[in-house]
C-alpha cells in the first residue's frame, strides 16, 4: 500500500496493469454478447485469459509478487472465468430453470474456490510438483471453446443438457479436494489461445459478413489470406531491412532521424529500406494472388504503393515507443533490465508497435473495416515474435525480443 500521504491507495505496478487489461477485454467481450457476436465474444475472453496466463509468470519473474496482486487477480478472475461465460451461455439460449440453477451453482463454487486459492494457493500434487486444489475456474472459458463449436453444428438439444450435468459436476470439482494440473508452457498457452482468438475472429467475419464490398466476393480460402496479404510483405521487408543493415548498405544514410529523441539506431536508411522492401515484397504478393487463381483487389503498381505505405507505418509506429525508451534510459538496441519493472512492458511494445502502425494505415487510408483490422493486431504479434526468434537465431538481430 501507498503512504498514508499519497493521494491512491496503492501504487500499481506494470503487472497489476497486466491483470487489469482482463477487465477491458471482458468488457468487450459482453459487448459482444450482447450484439450477438459469440465468436468475437468469445475471441476476447481468450484474450483475457491470456493476460491473466502471463500476469502470474511476470510477476514471479520481476519479483513484484505481493498479496494484493493476488486479490486484484481473484477479483478480475470473477468477471473472465464465471460471470463473463455463464452469461454466454444463458445469452445463447441457455436459459431452462435447470441450465440457470447449473449457471449460478457454477458461478457460487468458482467464487468459493477462488477463495480458497487466494488463502493457500498453489499446492503439492503426489509427484511433488505445483497444482491446483480443485478445478481451476479458467477450464470455463476453455469449455466454450469446445462447447461453441459443437453448438453451431448440432444447436441446442441434446448438447446443452449434457452441459448442464457437466456444468454441475464442474462446480462439484470446483470445491473438491482433488489437485488439478498446472499448466506451466508460456508457448503452449500463447499458441492455443492466441490461436483460439484469431480463428474465433476469422469466424465473426465469415458470420456476420462485416466486410468490404470486395471481401464479400471471397471464398473462405481467400478471406484466410486477407490478412497475410499484408502481413507478409512486411516480415519481408523486415528481414530484408536486418540484411541490409549487417551488410552495411547505404552507409550515407545511417544519419538519425533524431538522435535525442529516438536513439542513434533509428535512422534515414531504415525508414527508406524498409519502404523500399514492404512494397517491393507487396507487388510480388500480387503474384501469388495470381497463382491462387484469386482476382486481386488492386493492380500490381498499387500493390507496391500500399505496400510502401505499409513499410512507412510500421517504421514511423515505432517511434513513440523508442522515444519512451530513451525517457527510461534504456540504450537503443537494448532492453529494460532484468529487474526493471519496465521490462515486460517494454518487451510487449517491441511487439506491439509496428502493427498498431499496420492496423491504423489499414483502417484510415484503405478504409478496412473494425474486424480486418484487430485480426491484423492479434497476428501481427504472434508473427513477429516467430520472426525476430528467427533473425535472432541468423544473427541479424542482437535479441530475440
Amino acid at each position: 500500500m501507498d503512504s498514508p500521504h499519497s493521494f491512491f491507495l496503492v501504487r500499481l505496478n506494470v503487472v497489476d496493469w497486466l491483470t487489469l487489461s482482463g477487465v477491458v477485454w471482458i468488457s468487450l467481450s459482453i459487448g459482444f454478447m450482447l450484439s450477438g457476436h459469440f465468436a468475437l465474444a468469445l475471441s476476447c475472453m481468450c484474450l483475457a485469459m491470456l493476460c491473466d496466463a502471463f500476469d502470474g509468470l511476470l510477476a514471479r519473474h520481476f519479483k513484484t509478487e505481493r498479496p494484493f496482486g493476488r486479490y486484484l487477480d481473484g477479483f478480475v478472475d470473477t468477471l473472465d472465468y464465471l460471470v463473463a461465460p455463464m452469461l454466454f451461455l444463458y445469452l445463447l439460449g441457455f436459459t431452462e430453470p435447470l441450465q440457470v440453477i447449473a449457471l449460478i451453482t457454477f458461478i457460487a463454487a468458482g467464487i468459493v474456490r477462488l477463495a480458497v486459492f487466494n488463502e493457500i494457493g498453489n499446492v503439492k500434487n503426489t509427484e511433488q510438483s505445483l497444482a491446483y486444489l480443485g478445478l481451476p475456474v479458467f477450464w470455463s472459458v476453455l469449455l466454450l471453446l469446445v462447447v461453441y463449436p459443437l453448438y453451431l453444428w448440432f444447436g441446442q438439444g441434446l448438447l446443452f443438457d449434457l452441459l448442464t450435468l457437466l456444468l454441475l459436476a464442474m462446480s462439484l470439482a470446483m470445491v473438491s479436494r482433488f489437485t488439478f494440473h498446472k499448466f506451466r508452457s508460456p508457448k503452449l498457452m500463447l499458441a492455443v489461445l492466441g490461436g483460439s482468438a484469431l480463428i474465433l475472429l476469422l469466424l465473426d467475419i465469415y458470420q456476420h459478413q462485416t466486410l468490404t464490398t470486395y471481401q464479400q466476393q471471397l471464398t473462405l480460402s481467400a478471406l484466410l489470406l486477407w490478412p497475410l496479404q499484408l502481413i507478409l510483405p512486411v516480415i519481408v521487408g523486415g528481414v530484408g531491412h536486418m540484411w541490409s543493415v549487417k551488410q552495411q548498405h547505404l552507409p550515407s544514410l545511417t544519419q538519425p532521424i533524431h538522435a535525442k529523441w529516438f536513439g542513434a539506431n533509428k535512422t534515414w536508411r531504415g525508414v527508406l529500406l524498409m519502404s523500399a522492401y514492404t512494397g517491393l515484397a507487396a507487388w510480388l504478393s500480387y503474384l501469388l494472388w495470381a497463382l491462387l487463381d484469386l482476382n486481386p483487389p488492386w493492380n500490381s503498381l498499387t500493390f507496391a504503393l500500399i505496400g510502401c505505405g505499409l513499410g512507412l507505418a510500421y517504421t514511423l509506429a515505432e517511434l513513440p515507443n523508442s522515444w519512451l525508451k530513451r525517457r527510461c534510459d534504456i540504450p537503443p538496441g537494448g532492453a529494460a533490465d532484468q529487474n526493471s519493472a519496465y521490462r515486460g512492458l517494454f518487451i510487449a511494445l517491441d511487439q506491439l508497435d509496428s502493427t498498431i502502425g499496420i492496423s491504423l494505415f489499414c483502417g484510415l487510408m484503405l478504409g478496412y473495416p473494425l474486424s480486418t483490422c484487430v485480426i491484423i493486431l492479434v497476428a501481427g504479434p504472434l508473427t513477429a515474435l516467430a520472426i525476430k526468434r528467427w533473425l535472432y537465431h541468423k544473427q541479424l538481430k542482437s535479441s530475440q525480443f
